[in-house]
């Protein structure tokens, strides 16, 4: 004897599968967007962090000659500001400290994305 019911999926199932299987793409590729801009913000942070620290450096090595701002490619531009740094009282009053701080931004963002720090003696200290 052969059946006369037909063998397969019905619409509705058809259309509850379908409903599954886009919500699971959804939730896969919001998390591969989201982790694709998580890493794409630590490596600019690590470059900015990497730049202000070489920029420090310079400060240390050739400080009245060096500029107080300046771009770095078709990506970055940075900013120092030199201040004097309170006296110790427990050093001479001849010895003295200024505070460089370096604040590093991308070209298409206002606010910084790396920011140093750094005393250094004062010329002449």
């Amino acid at each position: 004897m052969k059946s006369n019911a037909k063998s397969g999926f019905t619409l509705l199932e058809m259309m509850i599968s379908f409903v599954i299987l886009s919500i699971a793409v959804t939730s896969i590729y919001q998390s591969l967007t989201t982790g694709l801009t998580t890493a794409h913000t630590r490596l600019q942070r690590y470059e900015a962090t990497e730049i202000a620290i070489s920029l420090i450096a310079e400060f240390e090595a050739i400080r009245p000659q060096m500029p107080t701002n300046g771009e770095i490619g078709n990506t970055w531009r940075w900013e120092a500001r030199i201040e004097p740094v309170a006296p110790v009282e427990m050093l001479p009053p001849t010895v003295s400290f200024r505070q460089i701080r370096v604040e590093v931004y991308s070209l298409k963002s206002p606010d910084p994305i790396a920011t140093l720090s750094r005393i250094l003696p004062a010329e002449g200290s």
